[in-house]
Formats: structure tokens, sequence, C-alpha cells
């Protein structure tokens, strides 16, 4: 199910697919399996979803742990450039920026551009974590676990919990936390 989830993202991302067109057919001709997966890639691809990393990143961090959905590709002012942020979680009262950073951020135009963005993410006032492949596919709730301290350090009230892979090590919430 997840793969099939992710193999539509990546072609939905890509462009070589509309999301509104496998919305029709999956309703005209409802496939025998991975109905659901497909339909919430799709769907995940119409609220902002741009790649299979951020498609990791909502549904195994935060669908998975209980976490505000965030608001995806929100756009910000650096050095007069409106740049698009994967994340953000200003809707849920905390200046939290969420960037996603797959394999293009290792090109020197790119990580300059990054460096220019932290930047000015800082002297806005604004929390920012970054992630790449390696912690969405090694430790999810590692992730899970900072963003929920950074959200409820900015203001989110909500609790998150733990996801099915983190339920029987015990490391949920980190030590001295309780939610």
């Amino acid at each position: 199910m997840r793969a099939a989830r992710r193999t539509l993202t990546e072609l939905l991302v890509t462009g070589r697919v509309a999301p509104l067109d496998v919305e029709r057919r999956l309703e005209e001709r409802p496939p025998p399996r991975h109905r659901r997966a497909l339909l919430a890639a799709v769907q995940l691809v119409r609220l902002g979803v741009q790649s299979v990393l951020e498609e990791c990143y909502a549904v195994d961090v935060e669908r998975a742990h209980g976490l505000p959905p965030g608001h995806r590709q929100g756009a910000f002012a650096v050095d007069g450039v409106t740049l698009y942020e994967d994340v953000t979680y200003d809707h849920a009262g905390a200046a939290l920026t969420i960037r996603l950073d797959g394999r293009t951020h290792l090109l020197p135009g790119v990580a300059f551009r990054d460096r220019r963005r932290d930047n000015a993410a800082e002297l806005a006032g604004r929390s920012r974590l970054v992630y790449g492949w390696r912690d969405m596919t090694a430790d999810v709730c590692g992730a899970a676990r900072e963003v929920a301290a950074v959200l409820q350090r900015r203001g989110w009230t909500g609790a998150p919990h733990c996801c099915p892979r983190c339920a029987g090590r015990g490391d949920w919430p980190p030590p001295g936390r309780e939610w």
C-alpha cells in the first residue's frame, strides 16, 4: 500500500499525470487494490506535497504521530525573491518552518540559497528544522519528537502520540517531558 501511494505521488509531482485526472479515473473505475492509498496520494499532492520526501514527512511524521497537518508551500521573501517553504505551522500557533532537503540541496547554488533562507528565518524569529532522506527512512520517530518539542515550545497546545514504530521502544515522549 505504501509503495503504491509513493509511486503515484512520484508520478503526480513530476507532472506526468494530473491529480484531477487520476482522481476522476479512480472514481470512474475503482481499482481492486490500493484504492485508499492511491486516493491518499492524490489528496496529499492536492494539499501541496511536491515530492516523495514530503509525502514521507506528511504521512510518517505528522499523521503517524498526531502532529497538526502543516501548511505546505508557503511563500516567503528572501533577498527580494519569493521562495516556498515545504511546511510551516503558523496556523497552529507556532512560527516553525520545516525544510525537506533532497539531493538537489547539495548543489552549490541551492546550498547558498538555503543558507540565506535560514538567515532570513532567524532574523524573522522563526524556528526551523531541516530533514533529508536519511531522517525520513531511518528515524521518523526522532524527527516527530523534535518537531513536537519545537511546536510546543512555540505555542502549539496539542499532544502528539507515538506511532506503531516507536510504541514499543519506550522513547516517546523524550525523557523529562510529559505529554
